[in-house]
């Protein structure tokens, strides 16, 4: 019988030779390959086009294991990727630009019957799109600015929010015509939706 460990590591080694049939038959038809915070990838075919366009975008994409733990079924899976984004794949919609990557995550593998059934990757989007040039320099300028932004769009959310529990008849947005019908529910949407 092989161990959840092996299976884990298998699946790796496979993804680390661009090997996508040997990192394919790691996985249950049906299970789940969930990026935590960004994406849910269904196996077979959700995860072998996400590493197929991984490996078009980054043609020397590596992963390197650097800790592996195993408790019963699950196997806690600590990496390092490294990679040119030369292309000719574009990656999530951005066209090549040059840029390399290095970073480090954890995925969590859990297998039965020797197959995994459900993966959470937990990764720093954040730090990927500042490697790829997508956010300015952690600490720059530009990085502030976008802090306060997120902020003020926080702030407008929240006001947006309150005055919708108010279950107003009528709402005037600036100049625009003023929202009628379930004003409240529109107002909801809009908190949700707003930049």
């Amino acid at each position: 019988m092989t161990s959840t460990a092996d299976i884990a590591e298998r699946y790796f080694t496979a993804l680390a030779a661009h090997d996508l049939d040997g990192a394919i038959a790691c996985w249950q038809p049906g299970a789940v390959d969930r990026f935590v915070g960004a994406q849910a990838l269904i196996a077979p075919d959700g995860v072998r086009r996400y590493f197929a366009d991984l490996f078009a975008a980054f043609p020397d994409f590596s992963f390197e294991i650097l800790d592996l733990t195993t408790q019963q079924s699950h196997s806690a899976v600590r990496w390092r990727a490294r990679g040119t984004f030369a292309g000719p794949g574009s990656f999530m919609g951005f066209a090549p630009n040059g840029a390399s990557i290095d970073l480090e995550g954890c995925d969590v593998v859990t297998v039965t019957d020797e197959l995994i059934t459900h993966n959470d990757a937990y990764l720093d989007s954040g730090d990927l799109a500042r490697q790829l040039g997508l956010l300015p320099p952690a600490g720059s300028a530009s990085d502030a600015r976008l802090t306060r932004l997120d902020a003020d769009v926080e702030q407008a959310r929240a006001s947006i929010r309150k005055l919708a529990a108010m279950e107003p008849s009528a709402a005037w947005a600036g100049h625009a015509d003023p929202v009628t019908g379930d004003v409240r529910a529109q107002l909801e949407r809009a908190a949700a939706a707003t930049l």
